[in-house]
């Protein structure tokens, strides 16, 4: 399915107004309205169809998806800690640097 119908006389304008080149404007907005004409958007029975499968295999396995997310939990505590360490670590470090001098 395509993108409905793009006016690239608003955006050029528009671009123009921004301060944009005219050529420049005209370039850009004929590259996104053939982009968008090219590009294959889902419809909503793609979605609906698409999310019904997602689903089953979310509930078909809750156990290792709990203990992904576990794992998950546990290595952005380590590393939010390791971060905020280091943080202290160089503030006190600017800190003495800074007081001495």
């Amino acid at each position: 399915m395509n993108a409905g119908p793009f006016d690239t006389l608003i955006l050029a304008q528009r671009l123009e107004a921004a301060g944009l080149a005219a050529l420049v404007a005209a370039a850009a907005s004929e590259a996104l309205a053939e982009a968008m004409s090219r590009a294959e958007l889902a419809t909503t029975s793609d979605v609906n169809a698409s999310g019904s499968s997602f689903r089953i295999e979310i509930v078909g396995r809750p156990a290792e998806l709990k203990s992904d997310m576990e794992l998950l939990c546990w290595d952005l505590t380590i590393r939010l800690g390791g971060m905020m360490a280091l943080g202290v670590g160089i503030t006190l470090t600017a800190l003495r640097f800074l007081l001495r001098h």
